[in-house]
């Protein structure tokens, strides 16, 4: 199985994303979201409990994810924010080429707002599952403000914007 280093380092700034939460732990936290988060996006992963190899994603994220959190912490809020993750990672960011049609996000980028220019259509898709990932953790706001605010950022503008210089589509 090869997992692709972008969506490595997709799934780990998702986990860092939740330092002021949950401190040093977050430094654990990341390699284990990243991993879930490549497995999920591997076409030849192993299947997930029996469920298809995006379930890796689609499951383990937000349980590790909001689990962890909910147990550092010792509330019980995070655990509401399971179901809207899996939601989110339902809808994909795939942009159409010639051997995918892509998420339905993805087209949406790609034919309307960045006129079939895949860099812009992967940016801008990449932000919309970012915000609407810090929508979905938004239980956590209610522990702390400022972790809530650091998610938001780490999923909106830091993960794209890294994940563009590690495809090296931006540079420095």
């Amino acid at each position: 199985m090869r997992l692709s280093f972008d969506e490595l380092a997709t799934g780990a700034l998702i986990g860092l994303g939740t330092g002021l939460l949950i401190k040093w732990w977050s430094f654990l936290l990341a390699p284990a979201i990243g991993i879930l988060w490549a497995m999920g996006g591997s076409s030849d992963s192993p299947e997930f409990f029996g469920l298809s190899s995006r379930h890796w994603r689609r499951l383990g994220v937000p349980l590790v994810l909001c689990g962890a959190c909910s147990i550092i912490t010792s509330a019980w809020l995070p655990l509401l924010s399971v179901l809207p993750i899996f939601g989110v990672c339902t809808l994909g960011y795939g942009i159409p080429d010639a051997t995918d049609e892509g998420s339905m996000l993805g087209r949406f980028f790609f034919f309307g707002i960045a006129k079939e220019n895949e860099i812009v259509a992967q940016f801008y898709t990449r932000v919309a599952i970012g915000l609407l990932l810090g929508i979905a953790m938004l239980p956590i706001a209610f522990i702390n403000w400022g972790t809530w605010l650091m998610f938001l950022g780490f999923t909106t503008i830091l993960t794209p914007v890294a994940v563009q210089i590690f495809e090296g589509e931006v540079t420095i």
